[in-house]
């Protein structure tokens, strides 16, 4: 079974992937794509330094069960769904137990949904047992720095 990543480890391999976003895939983000597109190559990215780990996307299952947490009312409604969520991005071994070591929501600035976000990293740490959470809001368009905000819980 592959060793859980340290947060030391985990923070330089996700800094390594956001360079290499910014850098190769510039073009994304000075253009406003959206988040899907953004989470495809930040994925990409991210599989080159997560190595010996399965990097998927909107992945939906907890082994073979849906992922469910319980959410605010707010937040159902604005992700259109009772208790069934999909993290932007995972970092994980595909299967029922793992280990997860890591659960990723990102937004472009200015779309709503931030707390919605945190909430769910937060129960897929708590309930369905990822080790971090990371919270990333792209600025896109003519910016300097494209990285408008990162939380790793």
């Amino acid at each position: 079974m592959q060793e859980v990543v340290s947060r030391e480890d985990l923070e330089s391999r996700i800094d390594a992937a956001l360079r290499a976003l910014i850098s190769q895939d510039r073009y994304l983000l000075e253009n406003s794509l959206g988040e899907r597109c953004i989470a495809h190559r930040f994925a990409f990215h991210l599989a080159k330094e997560f190595t010996g780990w399965d990097v998927d996307c909107e992945y939906n299952r907890n082994g073979h069960r849906f992922k469910e947490l319980t959410l605010s009312d707010e937040c159902r409604e604005l992700l259109r769904t009772s208790c069934r969520v999909v993290p932007d991005i995972v970092v994980h071994k595909r299967g029922e137990n793992g280990p997860n070591p890591l659960a990723i929501e990102i937004k472009r600035k200015g779309q709503p949904g931030e707390e919605c976000d945190r909430a769910k990293l937060l129960g897929y740490m708590s309930i369905i047992g990822y080790s971090y959470g990371l919270y990333v809001c792209f600025a896109t368009g003519e910016v300097a720095d494209h990285i408008a905000k990162k939380t790793i819980f």
